[in-house]
């Protein structure tokens, strides 16, 4: 796996095709959609490299943004799922971010940025995650997103990753 794709926030995961549409606006692409009373705006600002289905800059007005706290393997009866798997804990922790989104009025489509702290940076890790975002997100490009390498325990010794996220509506 190319890991500046993973980096870049394209997983290898990005169809040609921009999330929500592209138009092209003066020296850049601009991208724009509405999400509920909110309206997203992706930019693609010249002199910074572009990434089908993802970009650097997000500009959001109006609606009500959604900080959802880090989601983890851990079920509602606080029992983590997938033991030491990161196929099977992205699962449950994108099966948890779509929880969340839903109770706060929202939905992946909605998603303007996620993070993403993972214990280890290899091709392991890199291909478990990458395999559970694009069954979460349906095959469709993910939000911008970023991921940190902790390298050590993050909220519980057996968990491998969280998912923190911004969303608007």
């Amino acid at each position: 796996m190319d890991r500046r794709k993973f980096i870049a926030g394209g997983v290898g995961l990005m169809t040609g095709a921009a999330v929500l549409g592209g138009i092209c606006v003066s020296a850049h692409a601009q991208e724009i959609a509405s999400a509920g009373t909110a309206s997203i705006e992706r930019i693609h600002p010249d002199g910074l490299f572009k990434y089908d289905g993802m970009a650097q800059v997000v500009a959001v007005t109006g609606g009500t943004t959604l900080h959802i706290s880090g989601q983890t393997a851990m079920d509602k009866h606080m029992n983590l799922v997938g033991g030491n798997d990161y196929y099977a804990q992205a699962s449950a922790a994108f099966a948890n971010l779509k929880i969340a989104l839903a109770a706060g009025g929202a939905s992946y489509q909605s998603l303007v940025s996620t993070t993403i702290h993972i214990r280890d940076i290899g091709p392991v890790a890199f291909e478990g995650i990458q395999k559970a975002m694009h069954e979460a997100f349906d095959g469709k490009p993910i939000p911008e997103h970023a991921m940190t390498m902790i390298g050590t325990t993050l909220s519980a010794p057996e968990i491998l990753l969280e998912v923190s996220a911004v969303a608007v509506i």
